[in-house]
């Protein structure tokens, strides 16, 4: 058996919707491109994992990721996200970027950390929007990159006075407030103050009265880990937020 043969027999025997018998090449060679994984239409699972293994050739990016990954049922999630890591050194544009996720939240979150937004409230906004049911791990990594670089008093003013009309879970983003307060981040004034009112002021107000947390990446269980600090590279800030398109099915 060659290489593509244990390739698609791998994809047809491990993946649990894979049916009838498995269309192999005979070229010898891994797939290299999408008329290569032709062979495995008549098994979506099959045809799936082929051209999610393409999109991480450096080739790919001239297909597209539509080309590769917008028509597929399953593996569509894996293939935009294999398409993006590859695309990152090419690609500075955020949008662009998150545009190629076609709403796959694990994609949002890979660009969002490795290509943010310069400006923390633009960042946390696009978090937000793109990256789903990960959204507070984008947020909790953002903050926590933020809080790494140092940010002067009237920055964390900046982002106190702008938490206090954000849709964010108050209760998480107060306790982040409070947390960088209790390791000594002061906004401008000097004193100290929690933001807003209600559960955010509460919240802040508690977690600065407690010692400080080092760990403030820390999203609970199940969370996903924050990159190094110095992997990511700020890209240009857009204005506004954006919504991604849905719809996206198979792994995330």
């Amino acid at each position: 058996m060659n290489v593509a043969q244990a390739h698609a027999l791998l994809a047809c025997v491990l993946l649990p919707a894979c049916s009838g018998p498995a269309v192999v090449s005979t070229t010898g060679s891994l797939p290299q491109s999408a008329a290569d994984c032709a062979p495995y239409e008549s098994s979506p699972n099959a045809h799936g994992y082929c051209l999610s293994q393409v999109a991480a050739l450096s080739g790919a990016r001239r297909e597209g990721v539509e080309a590769l990954c917008g028509g597929l049922t399953t593996w569509a999630g894996e293939c935009r996200v294999r398409w993006v890591r590859g695309a990152l050194p090419q690609i500075r544009d955020t949008e662009v970027l998150l545009d190629a996720c076609g709403g796959s939240a694990r994609c949002a979150l890979e660009v969002l950390d490795q290509r943010p937004y310069a400006d923390i409230r633009e960042q946390v906004r696009a978090c937000e929007a793109s990256a789903g049911d990960l959204s507070w791990d984008c947020v909790n990594h953002a903050l926590a990159r933020w809080v790494s670089g140092e940010p002067t008093p009237a920055e964390l003013e900046a982002l106190s006075v702008w938490a206090v009309s954000s849709s964010l879970d108050p209760v998480a983003l107060g306790g982040f407030l409070g947390r960088a307060q209790a390791c000594g981040l002061r906004p401008s004034g000097g004193a100290g103050d929690c933001p807003g009112d209600g559960l955010l002021l509460n919240a802040c107000q508690r977690a600065s009265a407690g010692p400080c947390v080092e760990a403030l990446q820390g999203g609970g269980p199940g969370s996903q880990p924050l990159p190094p600090i110095g992997r990511a590279m700020p890209a240009t800030p857009a204005p506004g937020s954006r919504t991604p398109p849905v719809g996206t099915t198979g792994p995330r």
